[in-house]
């Protein structure tokens, strides 16, 4: 469901009720534009273009969600050199005894600190400690699995 729309340039953003985004053409043969409208008739309001504040948020929440990705690839590949279908399947070898057991355990130690690094990376973002980083640039700051 459409929670809020706002102009921007020719286009529309509009935030669904689960703060997913996206933007959509003014065009009458675009069915998320035809959405749009429908919503409008139901009374919905369009709101005028971001601040700029709104627009660094949206930013760092798209470029957030690519490093997350990103470092959810690298560590479903990391695990699946080791025959592990992806980072989560070392959940099966953790917690008893088992042939398995302590390459598990590194393993979802290493993924634990690759995940604390970009907490601390996107929270140093957001209070404007620094640049939002490339993804390469990220994926070189994580620790290396050894």
């Amino acid at each position: 469901m459409i929670k809020i729309i706002k102009k921007q340039g020719k286009n529309l953003v509009v935030t669904n009720d689960d703060d997913s985004s996206h933007s959509v053409p003014k065009d009458e043969n675009n069915r998320h534009y035809i959405e749009v409208l429908e919503w409008v008739k139901d009374g919905g309001v369009i709101e005028n273009e971001f601040t700029a504040e709104e627009l660094f948020t949206i930013e760092i929440e798209k470029q957030t969600s690519s490093v997350n990705n990103a470092i959810q690839a690298e560590l479903d590949s990391k695990a699946q050199t080791l025959r592990y279908d992806n980072i989560n399947a070392i959940g099966k070898y953790v917690g008893y005894e088992n042939d398995f057991r302590a390459e598990a355990e590194k393993l979802g130690a290493w993924a634990s600190s690759c995940w604390k690094v970009a907490g601390v990376i996107e929270a140093d973002v957001k209070a404007g400690d620094r640049d939002m980083p490339t993804v390469d640039k990220v994926l070189a700051e994580l620790p290396v699995f050894v």
